[in-house]
């Protein structure tokens, strides 16, 4: 039952990202909630579901925006693996602390991509590109992520959402 509601969020939030955030952008700039999630799964799933969902749900958004197989599956699984890794030690409740933990994540994001275009030779302007794509970029993203902690949190009550594997002797 998670792995199907886990799916769907996925495919939910790459429809809503492909569909109707382009018609809401500022300046071209949309808010990421595929990484908004990937840091509510972080802080209350924590380790291994995280990273899992982040590579998953990365290979996804690759496949589907055209991008290169891997760029974004990499950046999500280090992202939720590091969430993953301190969220015994962060206070969830607060909403101040998973907004800066996805906004350094959206910048650390952006970053990979960006290293990505460099070493393709493609040429951008750093300066540029963090002023006018990472900046907003990793603010809307932190903007975005207390409602989608929210809607996690909520989800999180069920049983099913934090229900561990059990695997049998044979």
């Amino acid at each position: 039952m998670r792995v199907g509601v886990i799916s769907l969020i996925i495919l939910l939030n790459i429809v809503i990202e492909t569909t109707i955030m382009p018609f809401l952008s500022i300046n071209g700039v949309i808010p990421d909630f595929m990484l908004s999630f990937i840091v509510s799964f972080g802080l209350l799933g924590g380790n291994p579901i995280a990273p899992i969902i982040g590579f998953c749900a990365g290979l996804v958004y690759d496949m589907t925006m055209g991008a290169v197989i891997g760029i974004y599956a990499l950046g999500y699984m280090i992202i939720g693996f590091i969430i993953g890794a301190i969220e015994d030690s962060i206070y969830v409740d607060s909403f101040i602390v998973p907004m800066a933990l996805a906004m350094v994540a959206a910048v650390f994001k952006e970053l990979i991509i960006l290293i990505y275009t460099y070493i393709y030779g493609m040429d951008v302007s750093f300066f540029n590109l963090l002023l006018w794509r990472i900046i907003p970029h990793a603010i809307l993203t932190a903007i975005a992520t207390p409602l989608i902690l929210f809607i996690m949190g909520r989800l999180y009550r069920y049983k099913f959402m934090t229900k561990r594997w059990k695997f049998r002797d044979s």
